[in-house]
């Protein structure tokens, strides 16, 4: 019997698991991404370039063209965005002390209003956020280190 990890069996798996959607929001999907760029780079360490047991090293190309390059141009993107709405999160919490605590934005879902959240408090959500993002971007990073060895 032929193992799913193993051959031709595997391009399936890769084709649904290593993607990135234009519309796909890298925060929320995070895990999941987290999940692939990790499961890549065991691939890429374990069956290495002349073996090619599980055919990462033929699907190479079409894995950079279809889910590392889309992934670091959406990272850069993001994190530019997430720096600029720190900085100016910043520069109001700096001109208006007071701002901190008082709450700036209300939401509403489904007829039920959530809590308040303040610039301070949207300040550390933007952090975390960007915190979250350059850890893909570390494993990303090993990831093309790993796939431009083949080359």
């Amino acid at each position: 019997m032929d193992s799913p990890f193993l051959g031709h069996s595997l391009v399936p798996l890769l084709d649904t698991t290593f993607i990135v959607r234009d519309d796909e929001d890298l925060l929320t999907d995070s895990d999941r991404i987290m999940g692939a760029l990790n499961f890549l780079r065991f691939l890429l360490i374990r069956d290495k370039p002349g073996s090619n047991h599980t055919t990462v090293w033929t699907q190479a190309s079409s894995l950079v063209r279809r889910f590392t390059d889309p992934l670091r141009r959406a990272l850069y993107t993001i994190k530019m965005h997430a720096r600029e709405e720190i900085a100016k999160t910043e520069q109001g919490l700096m001109m208006e002390p007071a701002a901190a605590a008082a709450p700036v934005l209300t939401v509403e879902v489904s007829g039920e209003v959530l809590p308040e959240v303040s610039p301070k408090d949207e300040l550390q959500a933007l952090h975390s956020a960007l915190q979250r993002l350059d850890m893909i971007e570390c494993v990303l990073v090993r990831v093309e280190e790993l796939l431009e060895t083949a080359k």
